[in-house]
C-alpha cells in the first residue's frame, strides 16, 4: 500500500491492492512541538473499493476556513465555505448541501425564513398571495399544518393567543383577533399544561373557568369526584362544574356518545344510567323508552 499526501490541501490519494472490501478512517498526527504540521488537521475517510483501485478521500466538515466564509467549509479553499444558513457543517457550497440548518428546513434546503403568504409585487406596488406560500412547523416549512394546529399569520401554533379567536376559513384553521371578548381554548386532562393530570379534580378545575373549547378530553374519575387523600387533593364541590357550562366543543375524538334515552342535556358516560335527565322516562335510575303496567 502507498499513501501520498497532497500537502497543505489535507486530501490524501493512495493506491490499495487485494481483493477485499473494507474501509479506513484516519487523522493526521498533530504538530511536534515547535513545528508547523505542514498538513491542513481535517479528518479523512477512505472507502476501498473492491479489487485493486484509487481510494479517494473526502474531508470533513472544517473550522479553520478562508477568512471570506461566514462559518465552517468543507475545504481550504474561498469556494470551499459553507452555505450561511448551514449549522455544523456542509458536504458542499448550497443551502442543499447543510448537514443541520440554522433557521428552518425548507423541503432539504436551508432557509431564513419559510416562503410567506404574501410577496411584494414591485411593479404593482402590491402585496400578492404567493401560491408557493408554506408554514412554519417547528424548523420545517410545511404546505399544511397537522392536525388539531391552528394558523397564526405562517406558523403552525397549538391553540390562538388571549387576543386571538379561532376561525375555519377554507378549510384552513387560523387565529383572528377579536372584536370582543375572545374564546378561550384550554388543554384537556393529559395535554399541554395538564399532561401529568389523569381526572378533573379540585387541583385543577380553575383552569378551565371560560373556557370555550378543550383541546384533549375532560375525564371524570371517582378520584376526582370524591378527592385523593394520598395525593392531597379534597373532594370536589358540584357547585364548580358549572365551569363547563361554557364549553361549547372538546377536540378528543373518543366516539363516545351518550345513550339514545339521555336527552340533550348530555350524560356521565356511557348507558342509560348516565343521563342527567331521561329523553322519555326513567325507571328507577335507567332512562328508558316505554313504561308498562308491570315494570312501571
Amino acid at each position: 500500500m502507498s499513501v501520498s499526501a497532497a500537502g497543505h490541501s489535507g486530501r490524501m490519494r493512495g493506491r490499495f491492492k487485494g481483493t477485499s472490501r473494507a474501509a479506513v478512517t484516519g487523522e493526521e498526527p498533530e504538530p511536534r512541538a515547535g513545528g508547523t504540521g505542514g498538513h491542513d488537521p481535517a479528518r479523512l475517510t477512505f472507502q476501498l473499493a473492491e479489487g485493486p483501485s484509487f481510494v479517494s478521500a473526502r474531508p470533513l466538515t472544517k473550522t479553520v476556513c478562508a477568512e471570506q466564509c461566514d462559518g465552517r467549509c468543507f475545504g481550504p479553499y474561498v469556494s470551499d465555505c459553507c452555505h450561511r444558513e448551514c449549522a455544523g457543517g456542509c458536504s458542499g457550497p448550497k443551502d442543499t448541501d447543510c448537514f443541520a440548518c440554522t433557521n428552518f428546513n425548507d423541503s432539504g434546503a436551508c432557509v431564513t425564513q419559510c416562503p410567506q403568504p404574501f410577496v411584494y409585487n414591485p411593479t404593482s406596488f402590491q402585496l400578492e398571495h404567493n401560491p408557493r406560500a408554506k408554514y412554519t412547523y417547528g424548523a420545517f416549512c410545511v404546505k399544511k399544518c397537522p392536525h388539531n394546529f391552528v394558523v397564526d399569520h405562517s406558523s403552525c401554533v397549538r391553540a390562538c393567543p388571549s387576543n386571538k379567536m379561532e376561525v375555519e376559513e377554507n378549510r384552513i384553521k387560523m387565529c383572528i383577533p377579536c372584536t370582543d371578548i375572545c374564546p378561550k381554548v384550554c388543554d384537556g386532562i393529559g395535554t399541554g399544561s395538564l399532561q401529568a393530570a389523569q381526572t378533573v379534580d379540585a387541583s385543577n378545575i380553575d383552569k378551565f373557568v371560560n373556557c370555550t373549547k378543550i383541546n384533549g378530553n375532560l375525564i371524570f374519575l371517582i378520584t376526582g369526584i370524591k378527592g385523593d387523600m394520598y395525593h392531597g387533593i379534597g373532594p370536589l364541590d358540584p357547585e364548580l362544574l358549572n365551569v363547563f357550562r361554557t364549553v361549547k366543543e372538546i377536540t378528543a375524538q373518543q366516539q363516545m356518545v351518550c345513550d339514545e334515552m339521555c336527552s340533550d342535556g348530555g350524560c356521565w358516560g356511557p348507558g342509560p344510567d348516565q343521563c342527567l335527565s331521561c329523553r322519555y322516562f326513567r325507571r328507577g335510575r335507567a332512562c328508558v323508552e316505554s313504561c308498562n303496567l308491570f315494570d312501571g
